[in-house]
């Protein structure tokens, strides 16, 4: 699952996402919005606190999970 459908499906705020983990909201929405991509560091801890439900995969590749 990739990210941004994490957070809708949630109904959690990325500024609220990215405050609780400690990353910037800043760098949360150029990641969400494809200006940047996230580092593996993050991604490993996205994946953690989503309990798996998006993966580092889903994160480092997000154009390859796109329908």
């Amino acid at each position: 699952m990739l990210l941004k459908d994490y957070l809708k499906e949630k109904k959690i705020k990325p500024y609220v996402f990215a405050n609780s983990i400690g990353l910037t909201p800043s760098t949360l929405y150029n990641f969400l919005s494809g200006k940047s991509r996230i580092g593996k560091d993050w991604a490993l801890v996205i994946e953690e606190v989503t309990g798996g439900e998006v993966t580092v995969y889903n994160m480092l590749w997000p154009e390859a999970f796109v329908d």
